[in-house]
């Protein structure tokens, strides 16, 4: 079973990170998923209740070179993340099949440093701006589809 989670960002106005949380998620993956923005679905993969994924509709950008040198840090946080960034979402154009689905929806998709479980995930959503608490899509990329 592949490894997945919806993750709640929870963001204030022009950017104060405040918190994630993890919700497991249930769907059966031996049927197809869709995905879903909160207002349409973005695939036509399925609409089973089950086996809708909330897709992020927010997010924070930060160059991959910026992101390595913050990790490697001891002591680094989210929060050095956000402040070097305008988002933290870093980008890849050869990343699993998922990665192939976002950019057919023109959907972005990246990579998330998760310091709860102190993992890189791997994440899409879409690219309509201004939404303040959002949900997203986490893949962990040891266990891609």
């Amino acid at each position: 079973m592949m490894k997945l989670n919806r993750v709640k960002h929870n963001f204030a106005f022009w950017g104060f990170f405040h918190e994630i949380e993890v919700f497991p998620f249930t769907g059966d993956w031996n049927s197809p998923v869709a995905l879903y923005d909160g207002e349409k679905f973005v695939s036509d993969l399925s609409k089973q209740k089950n086996n809708v994924i909330l897709v992020e509709t927010f997010g924070f950008e930060i160059p991959f070179d910026s992101f390595t040198e913050i990790t490697s840090k001891p002591d680094f946080s989210l929060l050095d993340l956000l402040l070097a960034s305008s988002n933290i979402l870093i980008h890849s154009d050869e990343e699993y099949k998922i990665a192939k689905i976002a950019k057919s929806k023109y959907l972005k998709y990246g990579y998330f440093y998760n310091n709860i479980s102190n993992s890189l995930h791997y994440y899409i959503l879409s690219d309509k701006p201004n939404i303040i608490t959002t949900f997203g899509v986490f893949i962990d990329p040891n266990n891609p589809f």
